[in-house]
């Protein structure tokens, strides 16, 4: 038997303990499906021979799960994790301030989103991370006085897009 009937044959009869396997690890059908196919995939195409097949497919699937994991949550935005407007209004209770608060977090998403990528970074670093400047400073790998004018013009500029917004 050649190894893809061998890898075959063990697909067949263990899919399904696979599938658990790497749902338990990713906690996603899709993921799960992809660390499944991806593992017997690159199983079938290597090079010389493997002792115990069983083990070795199901420790490809477990190192493809965490590859597919960490590759999602390097990918995974701030919506789709939760949203913008949690974050920034967590303390609105009545349905109507949290959508008076929904409607302003889109409204500084969008203008923070507007600036220059130095000054958004510092803005999001100083205001959501509550990162001191120098903290930014040693974090961007650039001098104090130049993180701080990146502040100062970001949040002006974060004030002239929102006065626009409120003008229209």
């Amino acid at each position: 038997m050649d190894r893809r009937e061998e890898l075959w044959d063990l697909y067949s009869r263990h899919r399904a303990g696979m599938f658990a396997y790497a749902v338990s690890l990713t906690r996603s059908a899709s993921l799960a499906e992809d660390a499944v196919h991806n593992a017997i995939a690159a199983t079938a195409n290597t090079n010389g021979s493997v002792r115990k097949l069983k083990a070795y497919v199901f420790r490809a699937i477990r190192n493809e799960c965490f590859k597919l994991v960490a590759q999602r949550e390097r990918t995974d935005t701030l919506d789709d994790v939760g949203s913008t407007q949690y974050l920034l209004f967590a303390d609105e209770t009545t349905p109507a301030s949290r959508a008076i608060g929904r409607e302003q977090a889109e409204r500084v998403r969008q203008a923070v989103d507007a600036l220059p990528g130095d000054q958004r970074e510092v803005v999001l670093l100083r205001t959501y991370s509550h990162l001191k400047f120098r903290e930014i400073a040693a974090t961007l790998e650039k001098p104090l006085p130049t993180v701080a004018a990146h502040y100062r013009r970001g949040l002006r500029r974060l004030a002239d897009i929102l006065e626009k917004d409120d003008e229209i």
